[in-house]
């Protein structure tokens, strides 16, 4: 169907509805971390603050955490859900919300739902709360006219308030009065059985190595469904919002906006892994084609889930990047047919990277698929191992494919993704090849 040959009128409109159709991704759930001296003035002003991070870090260098944080952000679309996760336990206490006497003691747990409104952007505005909270502040800037109030001095070390100058605007969902000022405590959502299902990916995100904490955690849907289940049950209010709709945070300078940052110092491969990572979570939630991967990924209006850094096990091992695609079948029936694993790698790919990609479908598999192997997809993206490798190293990735046969998975699909351009034009295509071709 050529749109240039459409008169307006009624197949006009059918067919941009097919198009939008066919080439939408679902909105998903996120978790956001925040504490008890930011999250008041997080609900009534109606965004997501994240802190600020520097591009380049001290020696000069580009700092991962930077580029990890931007994937983070690259994964988030208009109309996802949010969710809040208070902790309670930190240094910090500039704002003891629990020490007023109108509402009672703000716990550890899981706050919301809330629904993405706007693009996140950048902002060193300060941020009052409003009655009750009127002295509760969220800074973008240390300039900032409050800020030098709220530095303390913590077991001889000063501590001062985080720098928040990543904004997402947020508003309550329809109906919020259902869910207004009610949470879920830990022992609810791990302990509680009388609601079934599990945060399984939720429970590992708590075991933390140093220095891989995330402000942002793309959560399943089965975890979305069940935090939002034990919500809606609760009878217990502790905190007033006072959510002023006039009043919400919103950014109307396109200038603001996160953009996406790529580099490549040798024009072939990225600087880092996170680069490739923030591509293609950017191309998937913002609609855009992505050479060569188009037809694995599929029908995007069959991904009901796309997450980045899914954590499993207690290791803290994680998933690179996670899809989940649903078919409706008509009316309310739907189901899960694949789950889709991608393994990314800045440089060649290894053997080590094709045992890693096993376990991955076999702990995938138990949480999304109910245990269906066949049904995990596993993608490895990288560079071509060299052909000039020597003979031992093929034989233990012949190996490692013959431990695939062994075990029933499913062969893991090989691309090299390729730069062109330079600078903010970087484009990236993606070639399928046989392993088996290198291994001969």
């Amino acid at each position: 169907m050529d749109p240039d040959n459409l008169k307006k009128g009624p197949l006009l409109k059918e067919y941009f509805i097919v198009k939008l159709k066919i080439k939408y991704m679902k909105p998903k759930a996120h978790l956001f971390f925040v504490d008890d001296d930011t999250m008041p003035v997080h609900i009534q002003k109606g965004f997501c603050g994240i802190i600020k991070i520097q591009q380049q870090n001290r020696a000069g260098n580009l700092n991962i955490a930077f580029f990890n944080q931007m994937a983070d952000i690259m994964n988030i679309k208009i109309g996802d859900l949010v969710y809040f996760y208070t902790l309670t336990k930190g240094q910090r206490k500039f704002f003891r919300l629990q020490d007023e006497d109108n509402f009672d003691k703000l716990e550890q747990g899981y706050y919301g739902v809330f629904k993405i409104v706007g693009k996140p952007f950048f902002s060193e505005d300060e941020i009052k709360g409003v009655y009750p909270l009127e002295n509760y502040y969220i800074f973008g800037s240390t300039e900032n006219q409050n800020y030098s109030r709220f530095s303390l001095n913590v077991n001889g070390k000063v501590v001062k308030p985080p720098i928040l100058y990543v904004r997402i605007p947020i508003k309550p969902i329809k109906h919020y009065e259902d869910l207004e000022n009610k949470f879920v405590d830990d022992n609810q959502a791990y302990i509680d059985k009388t609601d079934e299902g599990m945060l399984s990916t939720l429970l590992f995100k708590k075991i933390k190595r140093i220095g891989e904490e995330r402000s942002i955690t793309p959560i399943l849907p089965e975890e979305a469904s069940k935090i939002a289940r034990l919500i809606f049950k609760q009878k217990r209010k502790n905190f007033p919002l006072n959510i002023d709709h006039s009043n919400l945070i919103t950014n109307n300078d396109p200038e603001k906006e996160v953009k996406l940052i790529l580099s490549s110092a040798d024009g072939r491969n990225f600087d880092l892994e996170a680069m490739l990572e923030s591509y293609i979570l950017h191309r998937l939630n913002n609609d855009l084609p992505l050479n060569g991967l188009d037809d694995i990924i599929g029908d995007r209006n069959e991904i009901e889930f796309c997450g980045n850094q899914i954590q499993y096990g207690i290791s803290g091992n994680k998933v690179d990047v996670l899809l989940l695609h649903k078919k409706e079948l008509g009316g309310s029936t739907a189901y899960r047919y694949k789950a889709t694993v991608i393994e990314l790698k800045r440089d060649q790919i290894k053997k080590e990277d094709i045992t890693q990609i096993i376990d991955y479908q076999k702990w995938v598999a138990q949480l999304t698929t109910f245990n269906n192997l066949k049904a995990i997809q596993p993608v490895l993206i990288g560079k071509k191992t060299s052909i000039r490798i020597n003979q031992a190293t093929k034989n233990k990735i012949r190996e490692a494919l013959e431990k695939i046969n062994e075990l029933g998975v499913s062969t893991p699909l090989f691309f090299e993704y390729v730069l062109s351009g330079s600078g903010e034009e970087i484009e990236v295509s993606f070639n399928n090849f046989l392993i088996e071709d290198i291994i001969r």
